[in-house]
């Protein structure tokens, strides 16, 4: 048995290796160099192109191979190039078994080292289209002869109906079952004498089966990669479409297409089908991003409907559509999410933030000294119409119903909320970037914020401060800045920040709750609650007025209240960081059991933005204790309370045309003499014997503050 099975294999190596020199030998016997000039006529007169090649040389091989070397494919009279193609060497792996039967089968062709110009002109005319005699008829059956399908044998005829002649069957009926290309250069110019260039590592054509090949490539050193199943060559004109199903990673994006492509050998590329990819920000954005769109359109207009946008979790629907027929691409877009929940983010980039506040922690500006991309806004035209039901940040409601345009033309972008709430405010804003004038504008008019609502947003806080009624605040801001980088800008800025509550019932908690919080800090500080407490707001303001980057404050914040008033006055310089506030609370009448508590509550914040720094402001009380001792009672009172006016917040927001909407004092300086003199007739001498206490109580503040530092 063992002998039985050692002949038949050794008959059936021996059958193998004598079909295979069989073959070779009859390739021998052909002098493939006397069909060079069939060859370079036939395609001369099918492309009115020039087609030069060098030697033809035969290859031993288990499937015999032909290789043809340095081969140049002439390009169009208006090209810049010379040549549409040129390869140091094209080989062609002939099938043995064909070649019996006198039939021409390439089980492989591949291209070495090539590189292919692809040109446009301005006109719209491309470098690959041909003009040529061939009906349209005999044009398609010889395509689907040269596809990478079998072709069908009957009687041992190749079965074809093409009307060609014998000197034109060399091409018409070759049948290429690989096709290979290896380091191919490819160079597009388009309309605009644009050029691009892609480099192809490998690309593998098979066939599938009778309709369809297979693909693999690799290009630019993998950047773009992909395998999939497309329709064999004889589709390329089929009425019904030219299939492509496949997985793509273009530039880590990963994607997968069924779509069909028409006109691919004449006229204008046309597409549709569908189109889903994920990881289009990076691959490690943290946001698991994702899309899954219907697509149709041509190489100058597409269409998008959007069936699925998914962005950390958050789902938004909509219509794209792209014109790239204009001297800058055109995009419309409509869009819309039911929930945008800003906590998802947070919890899918958790390890890029930690990075990030590593990064941070070097900064030593307030603002990045980044440059601002205005010249991107020139190269695009673009209108989108969004709508967002519901803004979220985990289950505290931000806004809703909110209606944006946004639009990009001639290198100035306009975005505009329409139509919103923000925390249950009716709110209204504009955003302007004009990239000639290097301008950035932002406005924003919110009426009726619930500021109760925003405080439960911010968590920790609302345990120590909570609105048992009111706090609708009202906020208008309209600044503008220039210049090329983003602190530039800042360093710019003019305009104005407002916001203004009313009347309203506030309930101060455990403030030690706020543990580092600026607000804890200064409500210590000022020593005017311990908490606990329920105050009566009859209003509060906070105003700054913007020039060249620096935000004044003209006693723009105010707080005004049953129990105390606090009044804020000072500057905030944007350019270096800087903050210079001085806090001058007022609790009740002044009295002599109250003036220490008065004078030591005097309160500077300084600092950064980011770091700010609370102190007792010893200066402005020790100067206000000397015109105690030095020059009497009525120029300290007055004073006093003429900076606690009977109308704070008007005097806040005089100059604003919002002053109206809080009533103007009156007689104050009349009525604040009278009242001093008469408080400090009866009590001079108590408040001289007690200045020296006061002194010891700020020198003792001091010192413990310059202890915490």
């Amino acid at each position: 048995m063992k002998k039985l099975l050692k002949f038949i294999l050794i008959s059936v190596v021996s059958v193998c290796v004598l079909v295979v020199a069989a073959g070779y030998i009859l390739l021998t016997q052909i002098d493939f160099n006397a069909y060079k000039n069939s060859i370079i006529k036939i395609v001369y007169e099918k492309t009115g192109r020039q087609l030069t090649m060098d030697n033809i040389q035969l290859k031993p091989s288990f499937n015999p191979i032909v290789e043809v070397q340095k081969v140049t494919f002439s390009n169009a009279e208006w090209a810049k190039n010379p040549e549409m193609v040129s390869a140091q060497s094209i080989e062609l792996g002939f099938a043995l078994l064909p070649l019996f039967h006198k039939k021409i089968e390439i089980d492989t062709f591949t291209v070495h080292d090539a590189v292919v110009n692809l040109e446009m002109n301005s006109q719209g005319k491309a470098n690959w289209e041909f003009s040529d005699n061939q009906s349209s008829e005999v044009k398609k059956q010889v395509l689907s002869n040269w596809s990478l399908i079998k072709t069908a044998y009957a009687d041992d005829t190749l079965t074809t109906n093409v009307p060609v002649s014998g000197e034109e069957f060399l091409l018409s009926e070759l049948v290429v079952r690989n096709l290979l290309l290896d380091n191919v250069q490819i160079n597009y110019t388009d309309t605009a004498q644009t050029v691009q260039s892609y480099k192809i590592n490998n690309l593998k054509l098979t066939e599938a089966d009778l309709n369809n090949i297979n693909f693999d490539f690799n290009v630019n050193d993998g950047l773009y990669t992909g395998t999939g199943i497309a329709g064999g060559f004889s589709k390329l004109e089929n009425v019904n479409g030219y299939p492509v199903q496949g997985q793509f990673d273009v530039m880590g994006i990963q994607a997968t297409t069924d779509v069909l492509l028409y006109d691919l050998m004449g006229g204008e590329i046309r597409f549709k089908g569908n189109v889903s990819a994920q990881g289009f920000l990076g691959k490690n954005s943290g946001y698991n991003e994702s899309v899954n769109a219907n697509i149709e359109g041509n190489l100058k207009k597409i269409k998008a409907d959007i069936q699925s946008l998914m962005f950390a979790g958050n789902q938004i629907k909509g219509t794209v559509s792209v014109d790239l027929n204009q001297q800058v691409p055109a995009i419309r877009a409509n869009l819309s999410s039911d929930k945008i929940d800003l906590a998802s983010f947070t919890k899918k980039t958790q390890s890029m933030a930690a990075f990030s506040l590593v990064k941070e922690a070097k900064a030593t500006t307030l603002v990045p000294n980044e440059v601002i991309p205005y010249q991107y806004l020139s190269d695009v035209d673009a209108k989108a119409d969004v709508y967002i039901g519901l803004l979220s940040n985990a289950n505290v409601e931000l806004a809703k119903d909110l209606t944006l345009q946004a639009e990009v033309v001639k290198g100035i972008l306009n975005v505009k909320l329409t139509k919103g709430m923000i925390f249950n405010g009716d709110a209204t804003a504009a955003f302007n970037v004009n990239a000639s004038q290097k301008s950035v504008l932002f406005k924003m008019d919110v009426k009726r914020l619930n500021l109760k609502q925003a405080l439960a947003a911010a968590g920790d806080i609302k345990a120590a401060l909570d609105f048992r009624s009111g706090s609708e605040t009202d906020i208008v801001v309209n600044l503008i800045g220039q210049g090329d980088t983003f602190a530039e800008v800042v360093d710019t800025l003019n305009g104005h920040f407002i916001t203004i509550m009313e009347q309203s019932q506030l309930h101060i908690g455990n403030i030690g709750l706020l543990k580092g919080n600026i607000i804890s800090q200064l409500l210590d500080t000022l020593r005017i609650t311990k908490g606990n407490d329920d105050l009566n707001l009859r209003c509060a303001v906070v105003r700054a007025d913007l020039k060249d980057g620096k935000a004044q404050i003209p006693n723009g914040i105010t707080v005004n209240a049953d129990k105390f008033t606090i009044v804020a006055t000072g500057d905030v310089n944007l350019k270096k960081d800087e903050l210079n506030l001085s806090f001058k609370p007022f609790a009740g009448k002044l009295t002599d059991t109250n003036l220490a508590k008065v004078l030591s509550s005097l309160v500077k914040l300084t600092g950064t933005i980011q770091k700010p720094k609370i102190r007792v402001d010893s200066a402005n009380a020790i100067k206000t204790i000397v015109g105690v001792t030095t020059t009497g009672p009525v120029y300290l009172g007055s004073q006093m309370l003429l900076e606690n006016d009977g109308s704070p917040c008007y005097t806040a927001l005089q100059g604003t045309g919002l002053e109206s909407r809080f009533p103007k004092p009156e007689n104050v300086v009349t009525q604040t003499t009278d009242d001093v003199g008469q408080i400090f007739d009866d009590s001079v001498g108590a408040v001289k014997d007690t200045t020296k206490g006061i002194i010891d109580i700020l020198s003792g503040s001091v010192k413990s503050l310059s202890r915490t530092k």
